[in-house]
């Protein structure tokens, strides 16, 4: 699903003639990561009545030990997206085209829905 992803973002990336389509295709299947797996984890925590302390709604400075995860996290996707991306040929293949309108569409399915979400099983609060 992150391939198909990346590489539509990509196509998208170089037809706007984006500086560094490959770190910037990256960064947005990193958001969408993040998202899905915190969207999992409010999920898992709801379903169990457990509570991760570093996730938690409490305190803002917690959030913060995600950051050097989060570093290392985007550092792998980038080297493994942009290896898979070497190997396609996007003018043989038509099915990596988007138009603005399927590009946003397609943001806001794998990326503000789920969000959505996230803030709605958070109780609406997700920074005090």
């Amino acid at each position: 699903m992150y391939t198909k992803l990346y590489l539509q973002y990509l196509n998208f990336l170089k037809l706007k003639k984006n500086i560094d389509p490959t770190f910037s295709a990256s960064c947005i299947v990193f958001l969408s990561q993040c998202v899905h797996f915190f969207l999992g984890m409010l999920i898992l925590s709801k379903l169990f009545n457990f509570k991760i302390s570093s996730f938690s709604s409490d305190n803002s400075t917690n959030k913060l030990f995600f950051m050097p995860v989060a570093a290392i996290w985007l550092y792998l996707v980038h080297k493994t997206f942009s290896a898979k991306s070497k190997k396609v040929d996007f003018k043989k293949e038509k099915i990596y085209e988007l138009n603005n309108l399927q590009f946003l569409i397609l943001v806001v399915v794998t990326i503000l829905i789920p969000l959505y979400f996230i803030i709605i099983l958070s109780g609406g609060q997700i920074w005090k």
